[in-house]
């Protein structure tokens, strides 16, 4: 193993942990809630822990790998292997697909683990329609009127006797001051959306803002806040995109670093914070309207976008230097 395969295997390993440890975090703070409630059993609350974790391990692996890599690069820059490196003629690329290997083992475990530990993209949304359907049944041959929670969603079946069960519940995201009633719920897989029956939707005045009701046979929220990973791509190949894409990144970051010359571990754990956030949100961008894998696989390649801004700026800086060598050469003469 080479210089910088040893110090790439070290830094990513390293922030791999610390954006887990956070992604976890954040994950633990959405289903508190629900882990300290005496009415949802622990075992409610697996899937949908299994699927924040899933994605803890996918953030990870997206945003760690790059970050290590392009770190990896300023620290042999700034202790100057890399100048040795390249005065025995190594080309930038060269050295960092030395460390083609460890990428490929990183990547492919961490990708492995985010697809098992996932049961499926799905799970959460048929588990979400499954709680409410036991609800509703739970109101069947009620003798008396009660209520029916239905656990890890706010909302509560009204059970009467001899009439059909009504769900109700506040709007999502509306903060309370927009509440509904309906015949039926049904979510979506990944919990983006709910399809509503018999509709009815009261609004309460706020300020200026007059009270508002209106009734709809069919209606569907959208926009709502996702659990897990979209059902538009299997696990696996959610996992190989995920896996090549932060692949490409490192390798188009550490080239980069190399070609510029960059020294700073502080310039470039942030540039690659940034770069991998963005490769991020290109994902979930296309979460939001693909409806196959197709649209997936147009991710990976930005991730040589670093490589190209890097290209861009070696030749401007080439350009300026030709410029500033012709204004002082007639001063030389």
């Amino acid at each position: 193993m080479d210089a910088f395969s040893r110090i790439a295997t070290a830094t990513t390993l390293a922030v791999v942990g610390i954006v887990f440890v956070v992604a976890t975090g954040a994950g633990v703070v959405r289903l508190l809630p629900w882990l300290s409630s005496p009415d949802v059993p622990l075992l409610v609350a697996l899937p949908f822990a299994r699927a924040l974790t899933a994605v803890a391990v996918e953030t990870a692996v997206l945003i760690g790998v790059p970050v290590g890599f392009v770190v990896a690069a300023a620290i042999l820059a700034d202790r100057g292997e890399l100048t040795a490196l390249c005065a025995l003629g190594a080309r930038p690329l060269r050295i960092a697909l030395g460390a083609l290997p460890t990428l490929l083992v990183c990547t492919v475990c961490c990708s492995a683990a985010s697809a098992l530990i996932d049961p499926g993209a799905g799970v959460p949304g048929r588990f979400a329609r499954d709680l409410v359907e036991q609800g509703r049944q739970s109101c069947a041959g009620a003798t008396r009127p009660r209520a029916a929670l239905v656990p890890m969603t706010s909302f509560t079946w009204l059970c009467h006797p001899g009439r059909a069960p009504v769900l109700v519940g506040p709007v999502p995201k509306s903060r309370g001051r927009a509440w509904l009633s309906a015949r039926n719920a049904v979510p979506s897989d990944d919990l983006r959306r709910m399809d509503l029956e018999r509709l009815e939707l009261f609004v309460l005045p706020d300020g200026s803002k007059p009270a508002f009701r209106a009734r709809a046979s069919q209606a569907r929220f959208e926009g709502l806040t996702p659990w897990g990973r979209p059902a538009g791509i299997s696990n696996v190949s959610r996992a190989l995109v995920v896996g090549l894409t932060a692949a490409v990144l490192a390798l188009s970051l550490a080239t980069m670093a190399f070609e510029l010359g960059l020294r700073s571990r502080i310039v470039a754990a942030v540039a690659g914070l940034v770069v991998a956030a963005l490769s991020l949100t290109l994902l979930h961008r296309v979460e939001a309207f693909a409806s196959g894998p197709a649209p997936y696989w147009l991710v990976p390649w930005a991730g040589v976008a670093p490589w190209v801004g890097g290209q861009l700026l070696i030749r401007a800086r080439n350009v300026r230097r030709k410029l500033v060598t012709r204004r002082l050469s007639p001063l030389g003469r």
